[in-house]
């Protein structure tokens, strides 16, 4: 049927505006679409990874919809539904709550939790095992809150000690590896340093820690396998110890030292002695002020590399106990478990006979 003229005339700046507004908003469902659909494969990629994001895992999931023409999935963008997810699921708290399990043939999941922010994850320590006989029922109480287990900060102190371990092992291992294959004039197969970096890290057990590879490889190149730099060691660390240990007996004794004692006692310790002209060295090179002595720079630092035994606190009121702390027998029984130690770092020298 031919249309007349005015059917055919242009439509009206309103029926313009609202088509317009239509077109975005399909587009917007589109890309929101797109979004939802690549978020939930990453999702599975995280759930199957233990966890984790596998490495690369969202750029080879972003280049593949990118190339199939999807171009609203983006990197910025997973990464924030994903912190929104992770928010959301915090949120929803599971302490006390009774979860209910149903073991059907289908491996179906019921839980009586009706709030759908809450995944299947939240449950991880729930496993449903396929049974062909008739469903049966399960109740597993979540256990409720505290501190969790290696959260605090000794656990994470010796966690990060580990993953050095771990990493120096790696770099030595794929070393030998390299020096083998380039003896044999070859290079090294493809895999080798990713097979030593999973087998060495369920030997110690930190499976769920991720290894740069690339870390192990510049350290393999540079020819330094434990990462080790003089220059980020204090000048006198082999001196810390005895003034770690002077720190701990007169706290004890009533009478803690205070920052400006503890960095006059340092410079005392080390005036005339090969420290001094470390001290000058390191000062030096960084450019500071005061190239002779120790300063406030050095305090922090000492309290950061010790903040296991040592700690900082304001002023308290002792007892009148303390007295008997403050004695001849306390203070010499001091000295003689720190002589040892400072002679060994050559800040003393023991005599044959009493001075």
């Amino acid at each position: 049927m031919v249309k007349t003229r005015a059917e055919n005339k242009r439509p009206s700046p309103e029926m313009r505006e609202e088509n317009a507004a239509r077109r975005v908003r399909m587009k917007r469902c589109l890309e929101k679409a797109q979004q939802e659909e690549a978020f939930r494969e990453l999702l599975i990629l995280i759930g199957a990874n233990g966890g984790k994001i596998p490495y690369g895992g969202v750029d080879k999931l972003v280049k593949t919809y990118n190339k199939n023409g999807f171009k609203a999935v983006t990197r910025d963008n997973l990464y924030y539904r994903l912190k929104k997810h992770k928010n959301n699921r915090d949120s929803v708290s599971l302490l006390g709550s009774s979860v209910v399990v149903s073991e059907r043939s289908s491996n179906e999941v019921i839980s009586d939790l009706s709030d759908d922010r809450v995944s299947l994850r939240d449950v991880s320590n729930i496993v449903a095992e396929p049974n062909d006989a008739a469903p049966r029922t399960s109740t597993a109480v979540v256990a409720k809150g505290g501190r969790r287990k290696g959260s605090t900060k000794k656990a994470a102190k010796e966690n990060e000690e580990k993953k050095k371990e771990l990493v120096t092992k790696c770099a030595t291992m794929f070393h030998e590896e390299y020096a083998k294959a380039k003896k044999k004039g070859i290079i090294v197969s493809n895999g080798t340093l990713k097979k030593i970096i999973d087998e060495e890290s369920k030997k110690s057990g930190l499976s769920n820690i991720s290894v740069s590879l690339s870390t192990i490889r510049s350290r393999v190149k540079r020819g330094n396998l434990d990462a080790f730099n003089p220059n980020q060691l204090s000048p006198i660390h082999n001196v810390e110890p005895i003034i770690c240990q002077f720190c701990i007996r007169l706290g004890k004794m009533g009478s803690p030292l205070t920052k400006t004692t503890i960095i006059e006692l340092a410079n005392d310790l080390v005036a005339d002695t090969e420290y001094q002209e470390k001290i000058k060295e390191c000062k030096v090179l960084r450019k500071l002020d005061s190239i002779e002595k120790l300063s406030d720079a050095w305090y922090r630092g000492f309290l950061n590399r010790f903040s296991a035994v040592l700690t900082r606190s304001g002023t308290t009121v002792k007892d009148t106990k303390r007295n008997t702390w403050v004695t001849k027998e306390n203070f010499v029984n001091m000295y003689e478990n720190v002589y040892e130690e400072m002679v060994l770092a050559g800040i003393a020298e023991k005599k044959e006979e009493e001075i």
